[in-house]
């Protein structure tokens, strides 16, 4: 069942669902009335993931791991960051930490044989997630 669903996830039902997530945060958003609601940027955030998935189609990527995978790293790093009791050294070590397993995440993730091009790619990955979902913080100021 699992590989019929990955079966008809072609590149325009991934970049429709990418669609779909982005227009329900952005309206999720404009709903909650404040400067960033949590659950609209997680909807908004896993929108750009699926849309990172459009990007790295080659590597022919698992869209669900994907997009699972690095929303829990992300979730992660600010349920972490969030903790009143840790101060700049510590969050800056967290994030890295949370980079860092981002990067492996997507090296395992993206499916070459050249183990060079994994950890390339895996690093490029990784640089397009964090641009592509910092994208997602300016979203509460254009609609606001």
């Amino acid at each position: 069942m699992y590989n019929k669903i990955l079966e008809h996830l072609t590149t325009g039902c991934r970049a429709l669902i990418a669609a779909v997530l982005l227009i329900a945060g952005i309206i999720w958003q404009a709903a909650a009335g404040k400067l960033l609601d949590q659950t609209a940027f997680y909807l908004m955030a896993a929108a750009m993931l699926c849309f990172a998935t459009v990007i790295f189609t080659k590597c022919k990527p698992d869209m669900i791991q994907y997009v699972i995978g690095n929303m829990i790293v992300l979730i992660m790093g600010f349920l972490l960051g969030e903790s009143d009791t840790i101060d700049g050294t510590v969050l800056y070590t967290l994030w890295i930490v949370c980079l860092l397993a981002d990067w492996g995440l997507n090296i395992y993730l993206l499916k070459l044989e050249n183990i060079g091009k994994r950890i390339g790619l895996g690093a490029l990955a990784m640089i397009v997630n964090v641009l592509l979902i910092a994208v997602v913080y300016l979203v509460p100021i254009l609609v606001f």
